[in-house]
């Protein structure tokens, strides 16, 4: 444990958008960090994911923690536009529906006129979003922790009680692998495959995205490539990219977006989402009397709720310690 005075020493389980982010949060906080994962970036879940911030979180909890996200990635993308863009969001309708209601904190919200739809579309309504480089963006977090001191530790956990004795308190951003490590029966996965194509010239900088009849079809260019998606297969682990779903992905996206056809394709990619009815985020003690911050769960809007949940979990942890107000926010 911790001498007195001494600043608290904090596992941090998981390296995905999630653990890293309350990493960061936790050392400019004053805490000693060590982060224990299976895998490290661009290894992860998260680094499969088109990764855009969405305006869909709009209720409870979930719409505190992805405005403070909105606030922090404003910020970034100025300062950092490598990984980083400002992008218009359309959400895509089939049929014409009613003026959105997205809560409090969304900006610009707009229809789009009825000439610029796509073909098949009878309803469209945007608004301002930013786009995430997962890939630059997570190897940007490690680099922040490295510099801060952080240690990354290569460790395959079966439970929980397995992290090593001498930390303070843990915080489990495990992701899916919570499933096993907790266990939390609640989880499941949400097999995700998406395809990377050469972004072409024409293509509008925004983001499409067309939900129907279960199926989620969304175009997101990045700086230099454009991400194309996607599934939402409940409680599919199937974890080898499957030919046909690629053809089907390219097909929806090239019907939504024209001038798709042709890219050249860069990647195809899967990632299991980590899925839960309600993202767990509290704390509770292992039977050896440590605390463990619970930080899972977020499915497919991770990065949306990223450091809202981030500042969460630093200010759980440091009650855990009795220092809510002793150390730096």
């Amino acid at each position: 444990m911790n001498a007195p005075g001494s600043p608290p020493s904090i596992a941090v389980v998981g390296s995905g958008v999630i653990g890293l982010s309350a990493a960061l949060r936790l050392c400019e906080a004053g805490c000693k960090v060590t982060v224990l994962a299976r895998e490290r970036p661009p290894q992860t879940t998260s680094n499969v994911a088109a990764a855009y911030w969405s305006p869909g979180c709009t209720e409870g909890p979930q719409h505190k923690w992805s405005l403070e996200t909105l606030r922090v990635l404003e910020k970034l993308a100025a300062q950092h536009p490598a990984f980083l863009s400002p992008r218009r969001f359309w959400k895509l309708f089939k049929r014409p529906v009613a003026d959105p209601s997205l809560g409090e904190g969304m900006s610009r919200i707009q229809r789009l006129p009825q000439g610029q739809l796509p073909e098949g579309i009878g309803d469209a309504w945007g608004c301002d979003t930013y786009v995430i480089h997962a890939d630059r963006y997570l190897a940007w977090l490690t680099a922040q922790l490295e510099t801060q001191g952080v240690r990354f530790e290569t460790r395959e956990l079966r439970a929980l009680s397995e992290v090593p004795p001498g930390f303070a308190a843990i915080v489990n951003a495990s992701g899916l692998g919570a499933r096993e490590l907790v266990p939390d029966a609640g989880m499941y996965a949400i097999r995700g495959q998406v395809v990377r194509v050469e972004l072409p010239g024409a293509l509008p900088l925004c983001i499409l995205n067309h939900h129907e009849d279960d199926v989620a079809t969304y175009v997101v260019p990045r700086q230099d490539d454009c991400i194309l998606g996607g599934t939402y297969l409940y409680r599919e682990e199937q974890r080898a990219a499957d030919e046909a779903t690629t053809a089907a992905i390219l097909e929806r996206c090239q019907r939504l977006a024209p001038q798709l056809q042709g890219a050249r394709i860069l990647e195809v990619k899967v990632g299991l989402r980590p899925g839960r009815d309600a993202v767990r985020l509290g704390c509770e003690r292992m039977r050896d009397g440590r605390p463990v911050v619970h930080a899972y769960g977020h499915g497919p809007v991770g990065f949306t709720l990223s450091w809202g949940c981030a500042s969460q979990v630093k200010r759980l942890v440091l009650e855990t310690q009795g220092m809510a107000g002793t150390l730096q926010a």
